[in-house]
């Protein structure tokens, strides 16, 4: 029998022993997969801050150029003390429905017909089939509502109690604040002004609704609707 070199012996040697560690070594496990990243929320477009009635009402014929009294910018503060309870409803005979008003002629009414205390529902985030999408705000439908009484120009503006989540109105990009024109012919008939409350998170929120001779707020609870 031929013998081989003990150099060829001791490769073999080396050769055999890697190749049974390598047929009877386990599989590394794999690397483990990441976390899943949480869904993020999309950053929200900048509030139109240079609003004038147009911004509300745009190009119609009953649109006037302009925008509210500097004497409607009351002061506006709030305290995160607040009880956050809801605005009541007052039936005054308004003929768009049952509304939440304090004192003062405009009355707020909430997705049509409420009764008792409202809370405000939003969807958030927006889905693409809305007028909100992309935006990075919720809307409600909402209806500010004006007696016969008053023929003068309305300043609405919005904050929240309980935290410092923004708070807009109207589509699309929201409106920093809403400004309500007056209208050209003699008070006698009701006014209403539909737009949207623009919102983010839910939590307590009070609505500071100024005019010629008075100033009003309207609270209310908001969440996001299941």
């Amino acid at each position: 029998m031929r013998m081989l070199p003990l150099r060829a012996t001791a490769l073999a040697g080396v050769l055999l022993t890697c190749g049974l560690l390598i047929a009877c070594a386990e599989p590394p496990d794999p690397p483990p997969l990441p976390e899943p990243s949480p869904p993020l929320r999309a950053s929200p477009y900048p509030m139109a801050s240079d609003v004038t009635y147009r911004s509300y009402c745009g190009s119609s014929p009953n649109c006037p150029a302009g925008s509210v009294p500097a004497t409607l910018r009351r002061d506006f503060a709030v305290d995160q003390q607040w009880h956050c309870v809801a605005t009541s409803n007052r039936n005054v005979g308004n003929p768009f429905g049952a509304a939440l008003a304090n004192e003062g002629p405009v009355q707020l009414i909430i997705g049509g017909n409420v009764s008792g205390n409202a809370q405000v529902r939003f969807a958030f985030p927006p889905t693409d089939n809305t007028l909100f999408a992309g935006t990075g705000y919720g809307g409600a439908n909402i209806n500010f509502t004006i007696e016969p009484s008053y023929g003068g120009p309305v300043l609405v503006r919005g904050r929240r109690v309980d935290g410092d989540s923004p708070v807009g109105f109207a589509e699309g990009r929201p409106l920093a604040e809403l400004q309500l024109p007056p209208t050209s012919e003699t008070p006698g008939a009701w006014r209403a002004f539909p737009t949207y409350l623009r919102l983010r998170d839910p939590g307590c929120y009070v609505l500071q609704i100024d005019g010629l001779d008075f100033s009003t707020r309207i609270m209310l609870p908001a969440a996001i609707a299941p």
